[in-house]
């Protein structure tokens, strides 16, 4: 403080910094042992005032705040809470102002005569001072500076004990000045801003509002207040869907919370798991670096670890989205480990069920067992519409088409000219043929394609169907059989080396949490109240194989992968007098179908 005695004039300075500060939640105070999580990454904050004052009489102010980086993490869970903490306190608040409202009723007759003595003594009051007015008015003249450094915020779904991001918000080069009276003040700032939401169908961030820089201007004066947003370029914002899903999931999950109590709803679940119906073992890789993760034996669930040890409590995390790998590798355990190809590339995410194949390592035909059973080549032909021309030409690949001649899932090139065959195979037909199994008129046309309104609706597992109105894109499957020079068979169907289907399928669950499910192809659900019994045949007149299962009521049975190359099936009820049912041609289902 620096005092002038002959003016009385004094000059006040205060500083403060804030220097690795850090904001903890404790989750559960009624469990021993319970860690706290970090909600603000350490931060620093400097806070600096300054004033000069005349016989007591502040003229002039001038405060400055500035902010180093700030990263923050909020949950449900800390909404919920500090909701909670609001509410209470809002009850304390209003329990106390009824306590002192019937302290004010008790005491109303003494008030009645303070009131007259105080209305007595203001008639006897001499004119108030100079000092006393500009104490009623304030004149001091202040000035504020706020520099923010880089806000980052993350709202992420800790419902069940998850770590899946929601939203996030990054405020950068936000400044605020502004100078004059409580009275009579003026002041403008900028920031930028972004933010984006979490799509977990795409495991990838998406913009809601793209980098925007408006102008704020705060004014008061006879008019009132008033504030003015300018921005020199369009807000663009991006409200899709997705988007839409994205925050009503939230808002029911954090219903649930409410409803659950927040205590219940940290019970731990796993965010990923992976369940193998294959009906043989398999071991999970990640896609990425190609180090093991688990293996599965038959039935068997497990949760999938993360890729990075760190969670979304940790300093890195807390500005990145993915804690699991964006695509795993899956291989068979034991003997035939050996003898296939691993399946690569199998996505995290997927809207449905993608099909995909074990395929023989076919260098080493010559030395193992073969098929017994010729195996069908496919390439798909597509074609895209042109309505300028009215006729049907090849895709356009500079809009993101598929190429002419491509896989079922419209990947690769499989023009038929460049189609070879393995060593040691031959054609079993001269040419390649186009597939017209299916009701034409219904699934296909009289020459054999497909149609849609784009490429994407097209799969493996998606029913065909014939042209409709507003339908652009057509494809057809092209066919040719293949089978090996030397035939060698084994009577143990599961030992012959054949391509092995297999479909991959990633659900989400109504919590947030994701399953896979890698199963077969070909499954049966018994609907009935009681054990049904069903009979497949498979193979050919060397491989000739029977099988029983047995499926309880309300449950579902997956054919193992190993015998899926069935021809017939029947079936009856387990403990009822009933004889077989007729045989089934296996070539009605669907791959994929039940």
């Amino acid at each position: 403080d620096l005092i002038n005695p002959s003016t009385l004039e004094a000059k006040e300075t205060m500083h403060g910094s804030l220097r690795n500060a850090e904001i903890f939640v404790l989750t559960d105070m009624m469990k021993i042992g319970t860690t706290p999580h970090q909600i603000i990454e350490p931060t620093g904050v400097d806070f600096h005032y300054k004033r000069s004052m005349e016989k007591n009489i502040e003229f002039l102010a001038f405060v400055s705040l500035n902010t180093e980086n700030i990263h923050g993490r909020v949950s449900l869970n800390d909404i919920i809470l500090a909701t909670s903490i609001l509410n209470r306190a809002s009850l304390v608040r209003t329990t106390s102002q009824s306590a002192n409202d019937n302290d004010k009723d008790i005491q109303s007759l003494d008030a009645a005569d303070y009131y007259l003595s105080v209305a007595d003594n203001a008639k006897m009051e001499t004119t108030p001072s100079t000092s006393q007015k500009l104490e009623e008015k304030s004149i001091t003249v202040f000035t504020l500076k706020v520099n923010l450094g880089k806000i980052h915020l993350v709202l992420v779904n800790d419902f069940s004990g998850q770590n899946v991001p929601i939203l996030r918000a990054i405020f950068d080069s936000a400044e605020f000045n502004a100078t004059g009276s409580i009275e009579d003040f003026s002041g403008e700032g900028s920031v930028f801003l972004n933010a984006d939401y979490y799509n977990t169908s795409v495991t990838s961030w998406e913009p809601v509002i793209e980098q925007w820089h408006p102008f704020v201007g705060v004014s008061r004066g006879v008019k009132g207040l008033s504030v003015e947003i300018s921005n020199e370029y369009t807000l663009q914002l991006n409200i899709s869907g997705a988007f839409c899903m994205c925050l009503y999931n939230a808002s029911a999950l954090m219903s649930r919370i409410g409803q659950e109590g927040s205590y219940k709803s940290r019970t731990q679940v796993n965010p990923l798991t992976i369940v193998n119906h294959l009906g043989i073992p398999i071991e999970l890789y990640d896609g990425k670096t190609k180090t093991i993760l688990l293996m599965l034996d038959t039935a068997e669930m497990k949760k999938i670890p993360p890729s990075d040890a760190h969670s979304f409590q940790s300093r890195s995390i807390s500005r990145s989205a993915r804690q699991y790998p964006s695509e795993y590798e899956i291989r068979l355990v034991g003997p035939m480990k050996d003898l296939m190809f691993p399946i690569a590339h199998l996505p995290l995410t997927s809207n449905k069920p993608r099909a995909y194949t074990f395929h023989p390592l076919h260098e080493l035909l010559s030395k193992t067992v073969t098929y017994g059973e010729p195996i069908v080549e496919d390439a798909y032909e597509n074609s895209r519409y042109y309505p300028l021309q009215s006729k049907w030409g090849p895709p356009w690949t500079q809009v993101g088409d598929p190429g002419e001649w491509t896989d079922g899932r419209g990947k690769g090139n499989r023009d038929l000219q460049h189609i070879k065959l393995p060593m040691n195979w031959e054609w079993v037909e001269p040419k390649w043929r186009v597939d017209m199994s299916g009701e034409i008129g219904k699934n296909i046309d009289n020459e054999g394609w497909e149609y849609s309104i784009n490429f994407n609706s097209f799969s493996l597992t998606n029913p065909r169907r014939s042209k409709q109105p507003m339908d652009s894109v057509r494809r057809r499957r092209w066919i040719r059989s293949r089978v090996p020079m030397n035939t060698m068979t084994e009577s143990d169907p599961e030992k012959i080396l054949r391509p092995l289907p297999v479909l991959w399928d990633v659900k989400m669950k109504s919590d947030g949490s994701r399953e896979i499910i890698v199963r077969s192809p070909l499954q049966f659900r018994n609907e009935m109240s009681f054990l049904m019994e069903i009979e497949v045949t498979g193979g050919d007149k060397a491989t000739k194989f029977i099988r029983a299962f047995d499926i309880a009521e309300k449950s579902t049975f997956f054919i193992p992968v190993t015998q899926f190359e069935i021809k017939y099936i029947r079936m009856r009820p387990k403990h009822f007098l009933y004889d077989w049912s007729g045989y089934i041609n296996s070539k009605l289902f669907e791959l994929g179908t039940n």
